[in-house]
């Protein structure tokens, strides 16, 4: 079992840190790593990592398997290989076969025979590495440096002839990993958290593996993580359901803002849906709160301000990816909007030592033992998404009287909504219920729409006193909110008209929860 966490070095601290490190006695090695997996990416989507690594002259074959993706406690099997001097091993997944995790791998590469295992990418780095003593354990201290890169392939010798050739793709590697080696969990924590108040270093949750493999795929920038459905089973527990969501909606957020605060960049919708996991976050708080004492208040306000500070961007994004080309299209005058200049990065914004800290307090829950509490049943949470609805469906038929701030408050209320639906769609499968929820999508996803018009609208609004040009689009936008407002009394009527799925779930074999969600409140 590897504990580990890893963390970005920035340029201004690498030295410093090298420095700290010797002081300790720390020592360097070369470390030379081929990466294999098959042209699907078989053992990469099921979070397994499979690489032979020279260490000096001796060379080792590892097995690391994760529950899931950037999880920061993993299974690992290493075996140290004997070879000729001179030559380099080849992989032989059968070395792992003592493995507890050589079942699950043997089965992926034996379901297919075309499952061939290929050298996808390699790493060659420098480590500098300590065992340092802390007051709760000892933890290697290792700074890498090097890079990640794709193996070089060939080409036609026509090609080549003609000059052409084939730089393999590479991307630099800065970091220092933490890893366990003895003592409580909660000392890598605690390292971690000095690591970046002395030196402001951010974590980055991404694997080796993980950056290798989008490497491999042409991409220098890893795509954006999505949410993904968690699983339900009929003997779940309150507080299980609660750790399995809270863990998802963590690793959706962190995956996002380790690409957000790289060096190498990241797109918008890595802000987008960095957003959306902090929004899934507060949601699962809220949502699970209402029934059981959980201590979540400081982690939602966290969630909301990191969320509030990227939102920014998110509406520059916005303007820039559906505004903007609108009304170029339409030959509406250029104007400046200087006030957005202050606004500072989202990479910026994720490597504040404030969110890095929370970021970790988030982690660190994972590392501690499981609360043992009342065992309530996942589903006493459906009285409070019934609940929910009731409120969302009052107010929808409400939207043409409405004001702006309280439309606002709507379409966060049907995104909750939304997303507590999405926590337990394993166990609710019918057709009624996801034809209810791809009702409810469309009608916050026009609600966004108005929200995207509204912001803009009042931005333009603001520059018209010393550019009169903005009246312009002061116009277009008034007329499409009137359109969009048009769309959203449809979508909210389909959705206060559909039919509510409630008793095609699980809910409908609990009807004490039926009565607690009839109840007022």
């Amino acid at each position: 079992m590897e504990i580990e966490l890893k963390f970005q070095i920035p340029a201004e601290s690498k030295v410093p840190l090298e420095k700290f490190i010797k002081s300790k006695g720390g020592m360097s090695k070369r470390l030379r790593a081929k990466y294999f997996d098959t042209d699907d990416r078989l053992l990469a989507r099921s979070n397994i990592a499979l690489r032979l690594r020279k260490e000096g002259h001796v060379w080792y074959q590892t097995l690391k398997v994760a529950p899931q993706a950037a999880a920061v406690i993993r299974h690992e099997d290493t075996v140290r290989l004997v070879t000729p001097p001179g030559t380099a091993p080849v992989m032989d997944t059968s070395r792992h076969s003592s493995s507890d995790q050589w079942t699950k791998i043997d089965k992926l590469l034996r379901h297919d025979a075309a499952h061939e295992l290929k050298t996808l990418y390699e790493t060659d780095l420098k480590r500098l590495s300590v065992d340092l003593r802390t007051r709760r354990g000892l933890i290697n201290y290792a700074i890498d440096t090097g890079s990640i890169s794709t193996i070089e392939k060939e080409i036609d010798p026509l090609l080549t002839a003609l000059g052409h050739t084939v730089e393999p793709l590479k991307l630099p590697v800065t970091e220092i990993e933490l890893e366990l080696v003895s003592g409580s969990n909660m000392a890598l924590i605690e390292a971690g958290t000095r690591l970046v108040r002395d030196y402001g270093v951010w974590l980055d949750v991404r694997t080796k593996s993980m950056r290798g493999d989008s490497l491999a795929k042409a991409k220098l920038i890893m795509a954006p993580a999505k949410a993904q459905s968690v699983k339900i089973s009929d003997d779940l527990s309150l507080e299980e359901f609660f750790e399995t969501v809270r863990k998802e909606c963590v690793r959706h957020a962190l995956v996002n803002a380790s690409q957000l605060a790289s060096e190498e960049g990241y797109l918008a919708e890595h802000i987008h849906q960095l957003r959306v996991a902090l929004r899934r976050l507060r949601t699962a708080l809220k949502l699970f709160s209402r029934v059981h004492n959980f201590e979540v208040q400081t982690w939602s306000d966290q969630a909301k301000f990191l969320a509030a500070q990227l939102g920014k961007n998110r509406d520059i994004d916005a303007m820039s990816e559906s505004i903007w080309p609108e009304l170029r299209k339409i030959n509406a005058p250029l104007v400046e909007f200087s006030g957005q200049e202050g606004i500072q990065s989202p990479a910026l914004i994720v490597r504040e030592g404030k969110i890095q800290t929370w970021f970790l307090e988030l982690i660190g829950r994972d590392l501690q033992s499981p609360e043992k509490n009342t065992q309530s049943h996942w589903s006493a949470i459906l009285p409070v998404i019934i609940k929910w609805q009731k409120k969302c469906a009052k107010r929808a038929k409400n939207f043409s009287s409405l004001t702006v701030e309280e439309r606002h408050e709507l379409r966060k209320k049907m995104k909750r909504l939304r997303y507590s639906l999405e926590f337990i769609e394993g166990e609710c499968k019918s057709a009624k219920f996801r034809h209810f929820s791809k009702v409810l999508a469309r009608a916050q996803n026009e609600l966004g729409t108005y929200n995207d018009l509204q912001v803009a609208l009042e931005n333009y609004r603001a520059i018209v006193t010393h550019d009169p040009a903005a009246w312009f689009a002061v116009g277009w936008l008034i007329a499409q909110l009137s359109d969009c407002e048009v769309r959203c009394i449809k979508v909210l009527s389909d959705f206060t008209e559909t039919d509510v799925p409630w008793r095609k779930t699980v809910i409908s074999n609990q009807p004490n929860l039926l009565s607690a969600a009839n109840s007022d409140g």
